[in-house]
């Protein structure tokens, strides 16, 4: 296979809606080939549509993978755009746009038709060092809250462990980067809120909600405006939130995570330098698979599993104080002996945390004796403990202390 032989295929690749195949319209401006992979750049002018660019990827691809010793076809598409269109913008995210990168490496392996894409993150994007270099000057440690899927509570964990953390004396800041489903703002009661910015600084201020600095994509989108983003711009909206927001000096930074083991959650991780993952499940053993593929994706790209919440373990009647499972047990357990890690809660299933998170009164906003808020406490006193906010005071007390005792 030669080059000229890929270029004969392409140029019986027609521009839908047009006359003109894929060469003589300039779209294609290189293309190579390296042990069986093709390697293509297009180059889209700025006002052609997402639904056109993919169809073109998607026929060139499916015309070329199934030439003779071809094993893959890659795509560097480019897309000439205005400079303000490029990043994150209030417009751009309300659109729910997807915006290819200049260098947006368009990977169709494993395609069958669904637009699985996996995209590299672009040389323009800040890498996870950039990223974690400016970041990690005020935030003493980061927490990831993940599941392996949704409808398991992740963002309820999320928040309320947020709150735990503060209502133990740390400084806490509550970032939402669950895309397809930003509960945090309506949890938290500032559903409403609007993001402001420093105009001097040109960065986001933090809303403000229950002792907590808040970001979420739920304030910069439509409320039923689906997201349709892909690797580069979320890299780029993961730098905008953690690097170009006022977050202070924080002792913890909760992220909730979109559910899932995808692109996404890859993108993501690999943008932000975590010190730790909790993951969130329940006793199903539908959940329980899913935490599991979650967990191994955390292992391959090397971020610690600080432990698991067991949501919607049980519950307790109301009238007779019997504790019932509405799932099958022993599944959570055998996955954190599996992957030596622990349980750090059982949190019961409660209609008055359900409530609350829908009212935007979560049951963790004040320290409190009930069931489900000493259950996030726990997790958050376990945290504490393996990620102490307060290491240099004690430290100090410790010398003080000793001090005093000499004779």
């Amino acid at each position: 296979m030669q080059i000229e032989d890929i270029k004969k295929h392409l140029s019986q690749i027609l521009v839908p809606n047009s006359e003109q195949d894929v060469l003589s319209a300039g779209l294609v401006t290189s293309v190579s080939l390296e042990e069986g992979e093709i390697s293509i750049v297009l180059e889209f002018k700025e006002q052609s549509d997402r639904a056109t660019r993919h169809a073109i990827e998607d026929k060139i691809y499916d015309t070329l993978v199934v030439l003779p010793g071809i094993s893959d076809v890659t795509f560097d598409t480019k897309v000439l755009q205005k400079q303000s269109e490029a990043g994150l913008s209030h417009h751009g995210a309300q659109q729910g746009g997807h915006v290819h990168d200049e260098n947006c490496k368009h990977d169709h392996h494993n395609h069958n038709h669904n637009h699985n894409h996996n995209h590299n993150q672009s040389s323009n994007a800040a890498s996870p060092k950039e990223t974690t270099d400016k970041t990690k000057k005020g935030i003493k440690h980061i927490i990831a809250v993940a599941s392996g899927k949704g409808g398991v509570g992740k963002s309820t964990v999320a928040a309320n462990l947020a709150l735990s953390l503060k209502n133990m004396g740390a400084r806490v800041g509550l970032c939402d980067l669950d895309m397809y489903g930003p509960s945090v703002p309506i949890i938290m009661g500032v559903s409403k809120a609007k993001v402001k910015s420093d105009p001097e600084l040109k960065k986001f201020i933090p809303v403000e909600a229950y002792g907590l600095k808040i970001m979420s994509i739920g304030f910069l989108i439509e409320e039923d405006v689906p997201v349709i983003w892909r690797g580069p711009i979320i890299a780029s909206i993961v730098k905008q939130f953690l690097d170009d927001t006022l977050w202070g000096e924080l002792d913890y930074l909760v992220i909730d995570l979109p559910p899932g083991t995808g692109d996404t959650q890859i993108t993501l991780t690999q943008s932000i330098d975590l010190t730790g993952v909790v993951m969130v499940t329940t006793p199903s053993e539908l959940a329980v698979a899913d935490s599991i593929k979650g967990m191994q994706m955390f292992r391959k790209v090397n971020i610690p599993v600080l432990g698991v919440v067991e949501n919607m373990s049980y519950y307790i009647c109301n009238h007779c104080g019997h504790e019932n499972t509405p799932f099958n047990q022993g599944g959570t357990e055998r996955m954190v002996v599996n992957f030596g890690t622990q349980i750090l809660a059982r949190i019961p299933l409660d209609d008055q945390t359900q409530r609350g998170g829908d009212q935007g009164e979560p049951i963790c906003a004040e320290p409190s004796a009930h069931p489900q808020a000493k259950a996030f406490e726990e997790v958050a006193s376990q945290l504490i403990e393996k990620l102490p906010f307060k290491e240099k005071e004690e430290k100090k007390s410790g010398f003080l202390a000793n001090l005093f005792k000499r004779g």
